[in-house]
């Protein structure tokens, strides 16, 4: 996997497990778009609001359980524990990168 989208990825998860609202948004393009639990939000304050209102509801965290390359980004899947039935979950994270941002993130 190149090195970009080797830190990009290192940086997203770690930015998540440490909570870390401001590094976990600079991931994103200012246009970027994710779409978690069948609902898509647009743009970089959109996604922080998210990423706060997720982190509040069910103090998640991930481990990485497999990462692979694809032509626009990867797919990454992750083990997610945090207070919500079922937990621990596998995860997919199919993440498109642009310029060494994520542009799209659909979590499934």
């Amino acid at each position: 996997m190149r090195a970009e989208l080797t830190e990009l990825i290192e940086k997203y998860t770690n930015a998540s497990n440490k909570n870390n609202k401001a590094e976990f948004v600079s991931c994103f393009a200012e246009d970027a778009e994710v779409t978690d639990e069948n609902k898509t939000i647009k743009g970089r304050d959109a996604i922080g609001k998210w990423f706060e209102s997720a982190k509040e509801m069910y103090s998640h965290k991930m481990r990485l359980i497999e990462v692979n390359e694809t032509a626009n980004g990867c797919l990454m899947t992750a083990e997610v524990s945090g207070n919500f039935e079922g937990s621990p979950v596998d995860l997919n994270y199919n993440i498109t990168v642009q310029a060494g941002l994520i542009t799209g993130l659909r979590i499934d």
